[in-house]
């Protein structure tokens, strides 16, 4: 009698004629070998079971868990031979010099404009991807253009500008319209953060002698002050450390995603792919920065949009109801619960709110 909690009860095992315990079955009148057809038994802690895995491990060239334990179990059949294979395995010097697990290195600290309470892109992160294919204009040929990202370093909010090419000159349109239709709301830019592009160091070069000669006191009396002290401390990230980069590297992800389900390799025209941006560029704001509750009582998520508009910008439209007065809410509410039925052919009362 097989106890319970022996793990023999799932075999239906045998005794034979050299009272070898072997796994019983439905396949005696096969005419396969008495070993394929009822394999001997083996426990799963014995030197004995670790000896024949080993052999079969090597006869088979270092083979891996699921080939060792498939061809072992063509004449023996190992209690818990899924364990025991990966043991042999592990176990196995050749096979852990010639696939090395790495060495899982810490994060380092994030930098001070990760975690320093700043305005909403004072502190900006630039990154360019594509390049995707519009058309100037009807019935003409596809040009390549190119996506300049602006990832806020704080609230991780993004703004996205279309640039036809990769020329310093261009760069420095995209950044001239981020700064008016953006950052002039909200303030100047303290620190601009950027890969080594060749383009971000001309546009370094051309906007440093700029800054220079709007100091110049023959010009001071032409341009406004804001302007001459909007100065921006460029920083450019580590030669060949994508991951230093990895806040925008991760808006361009994103913004991927959404660009390339909508069109593909289709090219659009500027208007069309200026449309995606902005449309774009409101999904990735709506994203939650932290972890949504599961709870209806908690509020709703908090969003980089938060942060420029006051509210989540994919959120649906709520009546303002604050010229109404306190005590005629109640009554407000009943109107609109009685205006509900109109559809339905009840009729509906005409009173009015007073």
């Amino acid at each position: 009698m097989i106890p319970l909690k022996s793990p023999l009860r799932w075999v239906n095992p045998y005794l034979d004629e050299d009272e070898i315990l072997r796994v019983g079955g439905r396949l005696k009148q096969s005419d396969e070998s008495e070993d394929t057809k009822h394999p001997a038994v083996l426990p799963a802690r014995h030197q004995f079971t670790r000896l024949v895995l080993l052999h079969y491990h090597l006869r088979l060239l270092h083979a891996g868990p699921q080939l060792l334990l498939s061809t072992v179990r063509l004449r023996f059949w190992p209690l818990g031979g899924r364990n025991v294979a990966r043991h042999i395995v592990h176990q196995c010097k050749k096979c852990f010099r010639a696939k090395p697990h790495p060495v899982q290195q810490f994060m380092g600290d994030l930098p001070a404009a990760r975690v320093t309470v700043a305005r909403p892109f004072s502190k900006t992160g630039i990154d360019y991807f594509g390049p995707v294919y519009v058309r100037p204009g009807p019935r003409r040929a596809a040009v390549k253009a190119y996506i300049c990202l602006f990832v806020c370093l704080c609230t991780k909010a993004v703004h996205l500008e279309l640039v036809t090419g990769l020329s310093t000159e261009r760069f420095i349109q995209a950044l001239t319209r981020f700064v008016s239709r953006f950052v002039s709301r909200r303030g100047p830019i303290t620190e601009l953060w950027s890969d080594n592009g060749t383009n971000f160091f001309g546009a370094r070069n051309k906007l440093r002698e700029l800054f220079i000669l709007l100091r110049d006191k023959n010009h001071q009396e032409k341009i406004t002050t804001e302007r001459v002290n909007q100065d921006i401390r460029w920083i450019f990230r580590s030669p060949s450390g994508p991951h230093f980069g990895g806040l925008w590297e991760a808006a361009v992800r994103s913004a991927k995603h959404h660009i390339l389900r909508v069109l593909g390799n289709e090219p659009v025209s500027i208007e069309d792919m200026n449309t995606l941006l902005v449309q774009v560029e409101g999904c990735l704001n709506s994203r939650p920065l932290t972890a949504m509750s599961d709870d209806p009582n908690d509020l709703e998520p908090l969003t980089p949009a938060h942060f420029l508009v006051g509210s989540s910008l994919k959120g649906l439209p709520v009546e303002d109801l604050s010229d109404v007065p306190v005590k005629r809410l109640n009554h407000y509410q009943q109107l609109q619960q009685k205006q509900k039925p109109v559809e339905a052919g009840i009729p509906v009362s005409t009173a009015k709110p007073y």
